[in-house]
């Protein structure tokens, strides 16, 4: 029995953790979600189609369950990374909006360079929170890439200032609970997003 004032919480004080999904189990998709790991969230559903992908997952996320669907693994996150090709997401979007399984309140995350907030439009409107984070380096696939993400610049896109807030926290949790440097006004880098 615990001495927490909180029922099921164990540490009120200890942050919170994330029941992270994956969409998808290539080289990025893994290392983001091996950092968020191995800072106590827990990637509990990924998409891997390929055998690469499958390979992936057994190595590094382990622990994972392995589906085929994007609406299976959205359906079990409160923080859903969209790790697709750029080309990709704009339908892997529009397929979670249409199949519903995105709950208001889901942190909703994609890491493609060509893309802003605006891409998540169609589940940002039901509720979910936008972001686009963006590390800048070349990930090879190996799990040396979760350890390089610790020493790499993150661009961090959100549409206000709690979704900034949160893609902040996302990115140290990434980089292993390292601070995050801000630079310039996310009001006015949320004001150039939404001109485009």
């Amino acid at each position: 029995m615990t001495d927490s004032p909180m029922h099921g919480v164990a540490d009120p004080s200890a942050p919170a953790r994330l029941a992270v999904g994956l969409v998808s189990a290539g080289r990025v998709g893994t290392a983001l979600g091996q950092a968020l790991e191995s800072v106590g969230h827990v990637v509990g559903a990924v998409v891997a189609r390929s055998a690469a992908s499958r390979e992936r997952v057994a190595k590094r996320l382990p622990d994972s369950e392995i589906f085929n669907d994007p609406a299976q693994v959205a359906a079990r996150s409160e923080l859903l990374i969209l790790a697709v090709p750029d080309d990709v997401l704009p339908d892997v979007v529009t397929e979670l909006a249409d199949g519903g399984q995105v709950r208001p309140g889901t942190i909703v995350m994609h890491v493609a360079g060509a893309h802003g907030t605006a891409v998540l439009a169609p589940l940002t409107s039901r509720g979910a929170l936008g972001l686009a984070i963006h590390p800048a380096m070349t990930f090879v696939g190996g799990a040396q890439d979760t350890e390089r993400m610790r020493s790499a610049c993150f661009a961090i896109t959100a549409d206000d200032e709690i979704g900034h807030t949160v893609g902040v926290e996302v990115g140290r949790a990434e980089r292993g609970n390292e601070p995050v440097s801000q630079l310039g006004d996310i009001e006015a880098i949320g004001q150039d997003q939404r001109r485009k």
